[in-house]
């Protein structure tokens, strides 16, 4: 706690020097008097600040998830635990993942016991696991001539991140279907499809439609149907790290771009039902075997905040992933380099039969102000396999669309 005097009360207390000093002087009556007065008034504005913070106690209050370019709301709880009016408060608190990294938020006259929502829009600027610590409360006594400060410790773990574009629709071959099984099939069935694969006794989990009347009256105890299971697909993201290292002139807008480009695709498969991968190079190698997506989706938006840029590559990556993927696995990868290397570990990826959708972003393409024509298409490198450029000219959609 801490109680300073505001200008207004360096004035006084300057004005009660100067006629201190003119009361010595001249003898005078007047000015004495003067001094005296403005020195009652730097007293009993000192006493009365103490006490302007007394009784005034801040809560968080729960917010939404936070995402880089989108307004959030950090809301907080004042309390008045007092049974008298308080003065107005000031909450200051410094965030470093906001644009503006000091948030200011005035709270008017509260009345007695009153409690009190304080909204906060904030601007998110950077990604990744933050800790918010101390809140810092500002008052002034009455006339306004000595301002109180009290820190208070609200450590809370907060996690901001990549920003995201709607997705209308991807291109996930075989129709684009993510519909699966149903959920009352024969527990040791394969599946739920069109093509029957045998009988089996009954499981207090299985449906009564799958009961097979003519094999329970032979056997003399329930038997049901099981069938071929209808395999799940599985979409793996694989994100590069290397070379996405920013610094206050260059920020890496190109490990940003891809990372918004990876969100995006895991938000619009969140809505799905298909298994999902996650591989990150970068400061160090993160990865998410193949789950159901309902599994794996904050665990990859989590890992996809928190990722840094370093120098394990992008091959690395998928040698560590190649032997939990599935055959006809759909792969998005998004590389900041283009290496020999990468190229022949995708098209090792392809020629298991999987599906390689490959997205380049390259630090020159996404310097600040540089603009870009509009080119989708990928260009040809004589490899067999070739990326997609992104380019800060084309929105999510356009890229992945």
């Amino acid at each position: 706690m801490m109680v300073r005097p505001t200008s207004r009360g360096w004035c006084i207390a300057a004005t009660a020097v100067i006629w201190l000093c003119i009361s010595q002087v001249n003898h005078n009556l007047i000015a004495l008097i003067l001094a005296c007065a403005s020195l009652s008034v730097l007293i009993v504005s000192f006493v009365a600040s103490l006490f302007t913070l007394r009784g005034i106690e801040i809560i968080r209050r729960p917010f939404d998830q936070l995402h880089v370019g989108t307004l959030a709301n950090l809301p907080l709880e004042c309390r008045n635990l007092k049974r008298h009016r308080r003065q107005t408060i000031v909450i200051i608190e410094k965030l470093l993942f906001a644009q503006n990294r000091t948030v200011s938020s005035v709270v008017a006259t509260m009345e007695p016991n009153e409690n009190r929502i304080v909204n906060r829009a904030v601007m998110p600027s950077a990604r990744g696991a933050f800790t918010l610590n101390t809140i810092v409360i500002r008052s002034a006594d009455p006339a306004g001539v000595f301002c109180q400060e009290k820190k208070v410790l609200l450590p809370e773990a907060i996690v901001v991140y990549p920003s995201m574009e709607p997705l209308e629709n991807l291109d996930l071959g075989e129709g684009g279907s993510l519909t699966t099984s149903l959920t009352s099939n024969p527990t040791n069935a394969a599946g739920y499809s069109q093509d029957f694969y045998g009988v089996r006794e009954y499981h207090p989990s299985d449906g009564m439609r799958f009961i097979h009347w003519k094999s329970t009256a032979r056997h003399n105890k329930l038997m049901v149907r099981e069938f071929e299971r209808r395999s799940q697909l599985t979409v793996a993201i694989l994100i590069d790290g290397v070379g996405g290292k920013a610094t206050p002139d260059a920020p890496a807008l190109h490990l940003e771009a891809t990372l918004i480009a990876a969100a995006s695709i895991c938000n619009y498969l969140s809505h799905k039902t298909c298994n999902l991968a996650l591989g990150i190079g970068g400061k160090r190698l993160m990865m998410l075997p193949p789950s159901p997506i309902e599994e794996n989706w904050r665990e990859a938006m989590l890992m996809m905040a928190t990722m840094e840029s370093g120098d394990i590559p992008l091959t690395d990556v998928i040698e560590s992933m190649v032997a939990q993927l599935p055959a006809r696995s759909i792969i998005y990868c998004f590389s900041l380099n283009e290496s020999e290397s990468l190229h022949n570990e995708l098209a090792m990826l392809a020629g298991r039969g999987m599906d390689i959708r490959w997205y380049h972003a390259s630090k020159t393409a996404f310097k600040a102000k540089l603009h870009h024509p509009l080119n989708t298409e990928a260009m040809e490198t004589g490899r067999g396999l070739s990326p997609r450029r992104m380019s800060p000219a084309l929105s999510m959609a356009q890229m992945i669309q």
